[in-house]
């Protein structure tokens, strides 16, 4: 059962407002509910079980006083992404860390290029700068 909240009408600030009770009603209904309370909702997914698009968590949480224009977050229930969008995001994430450098990779490609540089301006360097942060 909800609760009879008053508040400022839309577009309105100043004054205090109770945070309705949102639990189970779908994500626009909450949103419009909501700014017609003159508060700002703020979405947030959690993947859980139930209907998707469906409020799940308040914060702060119903019943709670705010000042209008406050910012309200709703947290909805999100389906989970399915086992192919999972394998492929697997995949991008190894291929993006075989890309990766050691430190000692790095630092011998550092002075293989300082090394090719010298020989361009016919100097070469006797050691390449320590690293950043480095002494």
């Amino acid at each position: 059962m909800d609760t009879l909240t008053f508040g400022p009408a839309t577009g309105q600030t100043g004054g205090q407002v109770g945070v309705p009770d949102l639990m189970g009603r779908k994500r626009g209904e909450a949103e419009q509910r909501l700014r017609t309370l003159g508060l700002v909702p703020q979405f947030h997914e959690i993947i859980t079980e139930g209907a998707k698009d469906t409020v799940f968590r308040l914060d702060p949480s119903a019943g709670a006083i705010v000042e209008a224009g406050s910012t309200v977050t709703v947290h909805v229930i999100s389906t989970a992404p399915s086992p192919v969008d999972l394998d492929r995001r697997l995949v991008e994430l190894t291929e993006a860390v075989r890309s990766l450098e050691t430190e000692a990779e790095a630092k011998k490609r550092y002075e293989d290029l300082l090394k090719k540089l010298g020989e361009l301006k016919g100097v070469v360097p006797s050691r390449p700068p320590a690293s950043p942060g480095k002494p």
